[in-house]
C-alpha cells in the first residue's frame, strides 16, 4: 500500500510536468483525495484475500491470485470512470482546478497500472518466503526472534502478524 501511494505521487508529478501545470494547493488536495482512493482499493483487495483464505480455505498464494483476478475489473473500472469524470474539470476548470484534475488523473492512472501489473509478482514471493523461513526455524529460534522483536518495540501485533495468532503462547510454554 505504501508503494502505491508513492507511485501515485510519482504519477501526479509526471502528469503536472508533462502538462506544464504548477504544483498548487489544489494539486495537493488532489493528492490527498487520491491517497484515499488508492487506500480504498487496497482495503477491498486485502479484504477479498482474507475472504478467500477464511471462507474458501485457500492457501495464501492461491488466495492472492483469486482475489486479484476477482477485484481487477472493478478496480480498473472505478479508475477509468474517475479519470473520465475529471476530464471536464481539466478542460474547463481554469488555472485553479486544472492542477488538481491532472494530479488525480495522472496519479491514479500511474499507481493503478503499476500496482495492478506488479501486485502478484511481488506479493506471492513474500508470502512463500515467509512460510519457508518460518518452517526452518526451531522453537528456540522463534522464541529468540520474539524476544528481539519485543526489544525493538514490536509487541503482540507484529509477532502475531509474523508467526500467526497464538504463537506467543506456544513459544513461551
Amino acid at each position: 500500500m505504501v508503494t502505491t501511494l508513492t507511485e501515485s505521487v510519482n504519477g501526479a508529478v509526471i502528469g503536472l510536468l508533462l502538462t506544464d501545470q504548477p504544483f498548487t494547493f489544489t494539486a495537493l488536495l488532489g493528492l490527498l483525495s487520491l491517497s484515499g482512493m488508492l487506500i480504498k482499493n487496497a482495503i477491498v483487495l486485502i479484504d477479498r484475500i482474507q475472504i478467500e483464505q477464511d471462507e474458501n480455505d485457500r492457501e495464501p498464494r492461491d488466495a492472492i491470485l483469486v482475489a486479484a483476478q476477482t477485484r481487477l475489473r472493478p478496480i480498473l473500472l472505478t479508475t477509468a470512470t474517475t479519470i473520465l469524470g475529471l476530464i471536464p474539470l481539466y478542460f474547463g476548470g481554469g488555472p485553479m482546478w486544472e492542477p488538481m484534475a491532472i494530479a488525480i488523473m495522472a496519479g491514479l492512472a500511474f499507481a493503478t497500472t503499476t500496482s495492478a501489473l506488479g501486485l502478484i509478482d511481488v506479493t506471492i514471493p513474500v508470502f512463500t518466503r515467509q512460510a519457508r523461513i518460518e518452517a526452518q526455524l526451531s522453537r528456540e529460534e522463534k522464541f529468540e526472534l520474539q524476544r528481539a522483536l519485543q526489544w525493538f518495540g514490536f509487541y503482540e501485533g507484529a509477532i502475531d502478524a509474523a508467526f500467526g495468532p497464538g504463537t506467543r503462547r506456544s513459544m513461551a510454554g
